[in-house]
């Protein structure tokens, strides 16, 4: 079974912003399940893997959930740290974050917060929607390429994939 994990931004830096339901994070989500549905008839089966936090790996998990729903043969998977749901996100994001676990085929709960490490360890391919700044998803993209995984890099503006928008070495 073929596997693809996601990273990328959290809603301040996603042209949608934390509205889910703004025509930009609309658009993420249709991207997103064009791409599985490309890669489920390439692989005929296929594994997503989300750290589930808000932003690009909500909106991944539920685009997988929605094929899932009509019958396409993937699962989803979640490692979590441990600090999820944060304490400041809002009551609806909480009752989303819960929905989505209950959809889940498998829920690892990492202690030492490198749940990131182990979902990329476990993939075929990361997909990252990254706009070149530094912080977590930069962190995740180097470790990516330090295990030799594919990784595709999402354009934040045009949402088609390319190259790293950085050269590591």
């Amino acid at each position: 079974m073929y596997s693809i994990c996601i990273t990328g931004h959290k809603p301040d830096k996603l042209p949608g912003g934390y509205n889910r339901k703004t025509k930009e994070n609309i658009k993420l989500f249709h991207f997103f399940r064009d791409y599985l549905i490309s890669k489920i008839e390439e692989h005929k089966e296929l594994t997503c893997y989300s750290g589930l936090n808000l932003g690009v790996e909500q909106i991944f998990a539920i685009a997988a959930i929605d094929l899932k729903s009509k019958g396409y043969n993937i699962k989803l998977k979640t490692c979590l740290s441990n600090d999820l749901p944060e304490n400041d996100w809002s009551n609806e994001d909480k009752q989303t974050f819960d929905k989505i676990l209950s959809f889940c085929d498998k829920i690892d709960k990492i202690k030492d917060n490198n749940y990131f490490l182990n979902m990329i360890k476990q993939s075929d391919e990361v997909l990252t929607f990254w706009n070149g700044s530094a912080g977590i998803t930069a962190q995740n993209n180097y470790i990516a390429h330090m295990l030799n995984k594919p990784t595709f890099f999402i354009n934040t503006s045009y949402l088609t994939l390319g190259p790293s928008p950085i050269k590591f070495f």
